[in-house]
């Protein structure tokens, strides 16, 4: 008969049950019994869980395309077809339906009686009852390496580089031609850049990405809102904590916490005003609705041998207003204001560092909080609780201490507003209208082209210009001239 040899390995490591050993066995068995190996079904690196079907290799041959090749799927042992009784049934049905015989080497499995089928069932319950166990002993095993700051495999995240240890297992480090690069990257979304064009300058400058052959705008989200990038340990995308609720850190953090907060707080803004268009708006965060506040988007109307660009609110709070016009009228108004005085950067200042870490423990409670409300059983609770226990004691430590709270300041760069403006292009422009936290707010009059627009600079940047004895202006109440 015609012999469809079948091998499965879980990891290509796994020499006590080699692809080399389980193929020998097959034609072992089928020169016995007279039999002809007429194909081989190998699955390498697949776990037992995938159903049969759907393995790369074996599931071709399971089909009524290929049901007349072969006679016997011939195996090792059962669980080198799978791991798991329902779909080990379904494959059960399928041999008996097209009359085929399956045979497993050391198992004498027969599905031609009923005793040999509750045989079957019986073994496929155990190899899925030993595939649950593996599971588990792997759970532990990783978790335990985790809280003991020991890398346990897998993906190394994108900056970082595994480390062998001296005693063994392994570690995480910056890796000097990616660490790098991360950093660039938090620094443009931190500058306010838009991802896509974060995106495409990576590609463009011909930065090599994880994984993926390109950067995608899926890749820079994941990679900026990973907690890899503070050192931390993770499991399942959570934190790993120590008994005392301390993150475990299992690499040198590539970034330190209050740059990490001023990340977050620039990607939140993405996620409350995302931008989908490849080029940005000229005035995108700046230029806002005078009723609604809302951003005002860009639109472009191409008719033949013309084109228009005009600002829209979403909410459709004002009537559209011409581009040329209020990019026209924002920069006159700017530079009236603040064009002959000294750049004021905004620059964060960060906490004092026990502020930083009772932001920490903070987020550490709210974390552990709300892992409480999705666990079960009693000694993961009780863990849980220890944990809360010794972050509320830290936490009433460090509210006794003085602390001074994050935040930005003002500082001259010894350049003019003017000079500056004239010098930049329009995505510079914008650039640093964000940086000073300057907005433009417009609204057109319906039924006419009259528009009515203020100037805003922040209270904390006109207190620094007045104080460096310069004209003041009063942009916060301006009268109402059309």
């Amino acid at each position: 008969m015609r012999i469809l040899g079948r091998i499965r390995l879980s990891r290509l490591t796994e020499e006590s049950t080699s692809a080399a050993r389980q193929r020998e066995l097959i034609e072992q068995w089928s020169a016995m019994h007279g039999h002809e190996v007429i194909g081989w079904a190998e699955d390498l690196d697949v776990s037992g869980s995938v159903d049969p079907f759907d393995t790369p290799s074996l599931g071709p041959w399971l089909t009524q395309e290929r049901a007349g090749e072969w006679d016997i799927l011939c195996a090792w042992k059962l669980d080198r077809v799978g791991r798991r009784a329902i779909p080990l049934n379904k494959m059960f049905g399928w041999i008996m339906d097209n009359h085929k015989i399956l045979v497993c080497v050391s198992d004498n499995i027969d599905l031609s009686t009923w005793v040999g089928r509750l045989v079957a069932n019986v073994i496929a319950g155990v190899a899925e009852g030993e595939l649950e166990a593996i599971r588990e002993r792997t759970k532990a095993s990783r978790r335990k390496l985790l809280e003991t700051g020991r890398w346990p495999g897998g993906p190394v995240p994108y900056g970082l580089a595994a480390k062998p240890l001296d005693g063994g297992g392994w570690v995480l480090q910056q890796d000097p031609e990616t660490a790098p690069v991360v950093r660039r990257i938090v620094q443009q979304i931190i500058e306010g850049q838009p991802v896509l064009a974060v995106v495409d300058q990576l590609n463009s400058d011909g930065v090599k990405a994880p994984k993926a052959a390109r950067w995608n705008t899926k890749t820079v989200w994941n990679l900026v809102t990973s907690k890899t990038l503070l050192g931390h340990a993770t499991y399942e995308g959570k934190t790993v904590r120590d008994n005392r609720g301390v993150p475990v850190l299992n690499a040198a953090p590539l970034l330190p916490q209050d740059e990490w907060d001023r990340l977050q707080v620039a990607v939140e803004k993405r996620k409350i005003t995302p931008s989908r268009v490849r080029k940005t708006s000229p005035l995108l965060g700046v230029l806002l609705c005078y009723k609604c506040g809302s951003p005002l988007h860009h639109r472009v109307f191409t008719k033949p041998n013309s084109v228009y660009r005009y600002y829209l609110c979403q909410g459709n709070h004002t009537d559209p207003v011409k581009s040329e016009m209020v990019e026209s009228e924002l920069e006159a108004a700017f530079l009236a204001a603040v064009g002959n005085k000294n750049v004021l950067e905004r620059v964060f200042i960060p906490a004092e560092d026990h502020q930083i870490e009772l932001d920490e423990a903070r987020r550490a409670v709210d974390e552990l909080a709300t892992l409480m409300g999705t666990m079960t059983s009693d000694s993961v609770r009780s863990r849980l609780t220890e944990q809360i226990r010794a972050i509320d004691f830290r936490i009433s430590e460090l509210e006794k201490l003085p602390s001074r709270s994050a935040g930005w300041e003002y500082k001259e760069t010894g350049e003019t507003y003017q000079n500056l403006w004239e010098n930049s292009d329009t995505e510079n422009r914008r650039q640093l209208l964000l940086r000073s936290g300057i907005t433009y707010r417009v609204m057109r009059y319906p039924g006419t082209q009259a528009v009515k627009a203020e100037l805003y600079i922040p209270d904390e940047m006109l207190e620094r210009l007045n104080n460096a004895r310069q004209t003041p202006v009063n942009t916060k109440n301006p009268p109402d001239d059309v």
